[in-house]
């Protein structure tokens, strides 16, 4: 099993130049080893990277999808705590959405209003430039920490392991009750789906693609529980047999529930789930970045070198990945606090980009080093603290062992 993890780490990182070159971290955290101290460590790694999802996600959503910086500061001047957003938002083009499908169209469909996001969609009509999380509080996450939050709770009563079948049961559940969420927005990906549910579709075959707006980086949120279930088995368990390969598969169903992309994503979310092993085993984070841009052919260093100021992005995943390595890069080893303030005000797509930036820094540092007061703002912070309790028990003790939860047995 050793051999196989070393082969793994190989691949991304290349060879180990010797023991000192393992932060001392790795070393504490390693496989097999469930004695207090590493369990403690990794139970807060764990935490640790579910909450900072949910905590970047929460952090940028009032100034999702701002292109203009000015418009930013007069809005906001710096986000530096939990804010709601402003009711109008100029430049806002959910008005110009189709809300009885993908991408842009007709205001007439009634996917938005009567089978999703119930009651919102007058917020999407020409005209309103209302902003895409109009009503949402300070310190709410968006639909989509929602439904990560969904799959925290699925994974968890499946002894931490993905049942695809009982997730896509539980977003159809969720999706299509009234009051089961407060945000008005929804992704292509989500209007196609039930676009095609409407229609009669098998709930397993109405995933979708329009070739423009699926293929994002928010459909990368769901490998965060789904990878870190995967890497606390290898981690905590003596003798794990998980495999890649399982992740693997696992990382390309669970995108796969509600948007169709069967190899562009899932070629991402491995990349992902890479880095996120990478940030529980305690490496620094400017190499993480650097590994898995070379994974993807990119040379992070040269961009760093090339980027003058911290970029803004849109949401496709093909320049919004690169983006979120460079910010891992440049803020990470800084703390948690830095990277996630410097993505968030950057603008752009920053909210699916703080939810995978939140979870590797919360991995690499540890709960303890997130900000209390974002822990405490989080809305729904009790429910949240139960259900991480409830992954962290069922990824950590698979075996029925004695449960750990928030580093104590």
């Amino acid at each position: 099993m050793c051999q196989q993890r070393a082969k793994r780490r190989n691949e991304f990182f290349g060879p180990r130049q010797g023991r000192g070159s393992y932060p001392s971290c790795m070393r504490v955290i390693s496989p097999g080893v469930v004695g207090a101290v590493a369990m403690e460590a990794l139970v807060d790694k764990l935490r640790g990277a579910l909450w900072g999802s949910l905590i970047g996600d929460a952090l940028a959503m009032p100034v999702h999808w701002y292109y203009d910086q000015a418009q930013l500061r007069r809005d906001f001047g710096s986000i530096t705590d939990y804010a709601a957003p402003k009711t109008r938002f100029a430049g806002s083009i959910m008005n110009l959405s189709n809300t009885g499908g993908g991408g842009r169209g007709s205001d007439t469909g009634h996917i938005i209003g009567d089978v999703i996001c119930h009651g919102k969609r007058q917020f999407w009509l020409k005209g309103g430039q209302y902003h895409y999380h109009h009503g949402l509080r300070a310190g709410e996450g968006t639909l989509e920490a929602s439904l990560e939050r969904l799959l925290i709770r699925s994974l968890s009563k499946h002894g931490g392991r993905l049942d695809a079948g009982d997730f896509l049961k539980s977003y159809l559940g969720f999706m299509t009750t009234p009051g089961s969420h407060g945000d008005v927005y929804a992704g292509t990906c989500h209007r196609m789906f039930f676009a095609n549910y409407v229609k009669g579709k098998d709930p397993g075959q109405c995933a979708d693609n329009d070739g423009h707006n699926v293929d994002t980086i928010d459909g990368l949120v769901p490998v965060i529980p789904v990878a870190l279930a995967h890497l606390a088995r290898r981690l905590s368990t003596p003798g794990s047999a998980d495999a890649t390969q399982a992740l693997s598969q696992d990382v390309k169903d669970v995108i796969n529930v509600n948007r169709k992309s069967p190899s562009l994503l899932p070629k991402y979310g491995r990349v992902y789930a890479g880095m996120l092993e990478a940030c529980l085993e305690g490496r620094d984070l400017q190499e993480v970045s650097e590994a898995a841009g070379r994974a993807l052919g990119l040379d992070v260093p040269r961009m760093m070198a090339q980027t003058r100021q911290d970029p803004m992005c849109a949401c496709y995943i093909d320049s919004a990945f690169p983006t979120l390595l460079y910010y891992l890069h440049k803020y990470g080893e800084v703390g948690p606090e830095e990277a996630l303030l410097r993505s968030t005000n950057a603008g752009g797509e920053n909210v699916a980009r703080g939810a995978l930036l939140g979870a590797l820094v919360g991995a690499r540092h540890g709960f303890e080093k997130l900000p209390p007061r974002w822990v405490t703002g989080l809305v729904g912070r009790e429910e949240v603290e139960e259900e991480v309790g409830g992954f962290v028990e069922a990824v950590v003790s698979p075996g029925g062992g004695e449960p750990v939860c928030g580093g104590e047995r």
